[in-house]
């Protein structure tokens, strides 16, 4: 897998997004992958919100806005304080 990501990228230069199915995907039925892709959608949706409201405080673009695992949500969730370490 590795060698014909390295050609595509060789040839076609660096991908923005790299999307990976895994079996586990393959084994679901139409309405769990169903419910996946809304669940995966709401997600997305929330994040562009968290990366905007992010770079309104930060004063920047909202693509200089990266995302950490986890911060965004747990700050809204602890009504704008950042977690403890």
């Amino acid at each position: 897998m590795r060698t014909v990501v390295n050609a595509l990228i060789q040839r076609y230069g660096h991908p923005s997004e790299v999307i990976v199915e895994v079996a586990r995907d393959l084994k679901q039925n139409l309405e769990q992958r169903k419910e996946d892709q809304e669940r995966q959608a709401r997600n997305q949706k929330r994040n562009e919100r968290l990366r905007n409201e992010a770079s309104g405080i930060l004063q920047c673009a909202p693509e200089r806005v990266r995302q950490r695992s986890g911060f965004y949500g747990s700050t809204s969730r602890s009504k704008r304080r950042c977690p403890k370490p």
